[in-house]
């Protein structure tokens, strides 16, 4: 499971706002079936350990891909605003949980709603962002 995921999990459901925002809430890799939406689900994408010279791990270096579902485009996308302004407004050094996150960031976000030519409009919007993180 996703150490940055799950710390970043924590820190959104303790902010202002957070059940009129996602009422289906944040869960790793999937959510239950009939799950009100909009919903997050996140996954690690990869996890990098920043080693001593005594070759333990000091810090890690993760990248954690972050999907909302919904069902408009405008939905998703004011989820995907929430959750970055919740991210940048506390980017530095904080302890959530058991996890001390010495810094994380937003770096991309891509809009997925539509599978291009299948004759078909979409019942869900999906959209993603990754979230880059370093914690110990």
């Amino acid at each position: 499971m996703s150490v940055l995921g799950r710390a970043c999990r924590t820190y959104l459901t303790g902010r202002t706002g957070y059940a009129a925002t996602v009422p289906g809430g944040i869960s790793p890799e999937l959510a239950a079936v009939g799950t009100s939406m909009p919903y997050v689900v996140y996954q690690t994408i990869t996890t990098q350990p920043q080693m001593l010279l005594a070759g333990t791990p000091a810090v890690f270096t993760e990248r954690v891909q972050i999907t909302v579902v919904s069902n408009t485009r405008a939905s998703a996308q004011a989820v995907v605003d929430w959750i970055r302004t919740q991210v940048q407004a506390n980017p530095g050094r904080q302890t959530v949980g058991s996890t001390t996150v010495h810094h994380w960031r937003i770096d991309d976000a891509a809009d997925q709603s539509e599978v291009v030519s299948d004759g078909d409009d979409e019942a869900t919007r999906l959209s993603t962002i990754e979230l880059v993180g370093v914690y110990q």
